[in-house]
């Protein structure tokens, strides 16, 4: 009998995941996580139940990305787990279709700046430029808060949404939750969607 096979049936609780980018922020998600002393850094993001690599030029040395769980007292890889049974995690479908990658990745996000421009490929371009990347059909789940004393929040998203001909279009979803706090000026957004 497989080791893990026990937790195929229940939560797993995870470790925290912090990933180092190249902006700062985190503040809010230690907030979120229950942290005293929270404070801005170059941890901004926590990758939830992540069974990918993150890839940060001048830190491949470093092994981040990857979602643990302690199990039987052991910090144990949460993609090691789930490739021991794949079957009994993900079901006999999605190993047929995908192997043992679950082919998710969920980030939370906490830039205190502005971020760069990103770029996400469909999964056929991604796999010819790099065999067994998993490419991106993209789900944003925004929260643009206006604090008080601030001169109001504006976000702004410029997304290009491409994929190459004859292949089946990427999706991407966006969820935005714009909130103020009392006496805060109303945050806004502005979306700016180029479809390829």
């Amino acid at each position: 009998m497989n080791t893990y096979n026990s937790l195929s049936t229940r939560p797993i609780p995870l470790q925290s995941n912090r990933v180092w980018r190249t902006y700062s922020g985190g503040k809010s998600i230690e907030n979120w996580q229950g942290i005293s002393n929270t404070a801005d850094s170059d941890f901004p993001e926590e990758w939830v139940a992540s069974t990918v690599v993150a890839k940060n030029v001048g830190r491949e040395h470093v092994v981040e990305g990857l979602s643990k769980i302690i199990f039987q007292g052991k910090e144990v890889q949460l993609r090691d787990v789930i490739e021991s049974a794949p079957v009994a995690f993900l079901g006999q479908e999605h190993v047929d279709l995908f192997g043992s990658n679950p082919g998710i990745l969920v980030k939370v996000l906490d830039a205190a700046e502005r971020l760069t421009i990103q770029v996400h490929p469909d999964v056929d371009f991604a796999q010819r430029m790099e065999p067994g990347a998993s490419g991106s059909t993209c789900t944003f789940i925004v929260q643009v808060i206006s604090e008080p004393g601030a001169s109001g929040s504006t976000c702004t998203f410029i997304v290009q949404v491409a994929s190459d001909p004859g292949a089946p279009s990427p999706t991407c979803t966006f969820i935005v939750l714009v909130t103020s706090e009392p006496g805060a000026p109303s945050p806004t957004c502005t979306f700016i969607v180029l479809v390829a």
